[in-house]
């Protein structure tokens, strides 16, 4: 619907926000004050004398009058101004948000950390939770391995739910891991020794429980995957041994039934991955064990 004129001209000056209450009471103040000075001056028998005074307080209450009324008038600009600035600024401030509104609708997108090492989704705090399936792709399982407590408790807890565990993790032998490791620490050991301990506190889990299983992939680390009792998805980066994975971002996607997740496939990149990867052969870490003085079970 157009605007009329006067609502164009009224917005321009600043005063849509006045009353009509306000402006006729304005008019009404302004002809009342005129009609009363005029029948004084008429009807009133009065000297030239009383004539200038009573013209000068007609005059200094028209001129009181119009004080008023451009107060008001002033008043109602400032507060409509303060309207108009503070409706601009909301609208600044939602605008970027706005595209954010259907993420999760869309993608899955359900949490997010700006690190590892302080959010829940850290090996310590999640292995609690893993009561049916664990797919893990990354370096050497470390974070998970270490907590050996908890890490024999969930096997306990998937094994009784007949569910599955398998972990991805690099080749500690490959041309990918020996690389990273000079990038990351300057030196050749350091990266496959850490996998070697790893290794060797999976081997006898590994035989012990049927349902753990343990793959080696050969090329340079990328992502850090953990699929979640079939649930949810938790997706970091390696940034080319950069830094440790504490410090790696996360994004946690769920597996509802929403169209776009992005559960879907990073699932189907981790199957990829898990069926070109090699099965562990253990007479092999026994020896690399040997070589960087890792202790064997």
């Amino acid at each position: 619907m157009s605007e009329s004129p006067r609502s164009v001209i009224a917005h321009d000056l600043g005063i849509s926000g006045v009353s009509k209450r306000t402006l006729w009471f304005g008019v009404a103040l302004q002809v009342l004050s005129t009609l009363i000075a005029a029948g004084i001056l008429k009807l009133a028998d009065l000297s030239a004398s009383n004539l200038t005074a009573v013209l000068a307080v007609s005059t200094g209450f028209l001129f009181l009058a119009c004080l008023i009324l451009i107060y008001l008038l002033v008043l109602a600009y400032a507060r409509a101004k303060a309207a108009r600035s503070a409706r601009n600024e909301a609208k600044e401030q939602l605008a970027p948000l706005e595209k954010w509104r259907d993420i999760e609708k869309f993608t899955g997108l359900i949490e997010y950390a700006a690190q590892l090492k302080s959010s829940d989704e850290r090996p310590k705090e999640k292995l609690p939770e893993i009561d049916y399936e664990l797919l893990f792709m990354g370096n050497g399982g470390s974070k998970w391995t270490r907590e050996s407590a908890e890490f024999e408790e969930m096997l306990r807890k998937t094994a009784e739910n007949q569910g599955k565990v398998c972990l991805l993790l690099l080749d500690p032998a490959c041309d990918a891991c020996i690389d990273g490791s000079k990038a990351r620490f300057g030196n050749k050991i350091d990266q496959p020794k850490k996998i070697v301990e790893s290794l060797c506190r999976l081997k006898p889990w590994e035989r012990k429980w049927g349902h753990l299983k343990v793959k080696l992939y050969s090329h340079t680390p990328h992502f850090r995957i953990s699929l979640i009792n079939h649930s949810y998805a938790v997706l970091g980066h390696y940034r080319e041994y950069q830094n440790d994975s504490d410090e790696t971002p996360l994004l946690v996607f769920t597996r509802e039934d929403i169209q776009w997740t992005f559960y879907r496939p990073i699932d189907g990149y981790y199957r990829n991955e898990w069926d070109n990867a090699i099965d562990v052969d253990w007479e092999k870490v026994d020896q690399l064990a040997k070589r960087y003085g890792v202790d064997i079970d």
